[in-house]
């Protein structure tokens, strides 16, 4: 009778070893497949992610240029508004020191 109850464990031991085994196999295959799968999914996302990222830096060029050109405009204009107030105020200047000179010379040089 012992014997039997022995082979009878030995089989029912048997039997869990091999279902314990064929379940691990499954689950590490189920593992290895979600491991492709998110390798593949993390790639996708690096990709998506690196095209935004030359999308952002294209944006950011495209306004880098624009205000530049909008800084090169405005300070061409604040040039020539510089140099009309320059021109208007040497004129002034030359005009005036060429007044005070010409009273001194007649104020002064009278015969």
């Amino acid at each position: 009778m012992n014997q039997i109850y022995q082979v009878q464990r030995n089989d029912l031991t048997n039997g869990v070893i091999a279902e314990l085994s064929a379940r691990d196999t499954r689950v590490r295959q189920t593992i290895d497949e979600v491991k492709v799968s998110l390798e593949r999914r993390v790639d996708e996302v690096k990709v998506s992610l690196e095209r935004r990222v030359d999308e952002v830096k294209t944006d950011i060029d495209e306004v880098r240029i624009s205000l530049e050109a909008k800084i090169d405009t405005r300070i061409a204009q604040t040039e020539k508004e510089l140099i009309k107030w320059m021109f208007l105020f040497w004129t002034g200047s030359v005009v005036t020191i060429l007044g005070s000179l010409f009273v001194f010379l007649k104020l002064f040089l009278r015969p």
